[in-house]
Formats: C-alpha cells, structure tokens, sequence
C-alpha cells in the first residue's frame, strides 16, 4: 500500500500534468515526452533523447533488430526523424557535457 508521501507526490504530479519518463524515471511535463508505441499507462511516455540513448545503445550492442520495435508491447515504434535527430544531438551533448565534467575533476586532483 502506497504511503502519504507516494500519494502526495503523484497528486502533484497529476496537477501539473506531469508524468514520468521509463527510461530515465525522471517527471517531466507531457509536452517534452513523447508516446513512441502503444504501451499504456506508468510505460507510455519517454523523453526523445532518452529514446535516442537507448536505440544507440542497441545499435551499438549488435541489436538492430530491436531498434524499430517496443520491447515491452512489440508494436513498431512511431519517431519522427527530426525529433529522433535532435534527441540525438541533446543526448551527444549530454555526454559531452559529462565527459567536461570528469576532466574539469581530473584536472583539481592532479592539481591538488
């Protein structure tokens, strides 16, 4: 059974209009999530640049069989090329953003 603070949160969540992310488990606005597949409810929606991680993750795992396909509801994937393009590119920089981060704390330890 749920607790007060679980129910709380996804009153919040329902108010605003959020929902949450499958790949990443991140609340997000409905309108920067997207519906790629015919899964419902708590599994419907994912952010564009979490779809692109997850089918270049595939892609480079030998998977390309299972790039156009939901794993969980089996049915084709519905991504539009410029979303899939600049989730892509939001999800480079992402890394790259990361990839600064470890050598700005390479850099402090070698100085200290």
């Amino acid at each position: 059974m749920p607790d007060d603070n679980t129910v709380s949160l996804k009153r919040h969540e329902y108010a605003n209009n959020l929902q949450v992310c499958r790949i990443c488990l991140e609340s997000d606005k409905v309108e920067h999530l997207i519906s790629p597949c015919h899964c419902k409810g708590s599994i419907k929606y994912v952010h564009p640049h979490c779809m692109a991680g997850w089918r270049k993750t595939l892609s480079e795992t030998g998977r390309e069989s299972d790039l156009y396909h939901c794993q969980l509801c089996k049915q084709r994937l519905y991504i539009k090329q410029k979303r899939l393009l600049m989730a892509l590119l939001q999800f480079r920089r992402k890394q790259l953003d990361s990839l600064q981060q470890q050598q700005r704390a390479i850099q402090l330890t070698l100085i200290y």
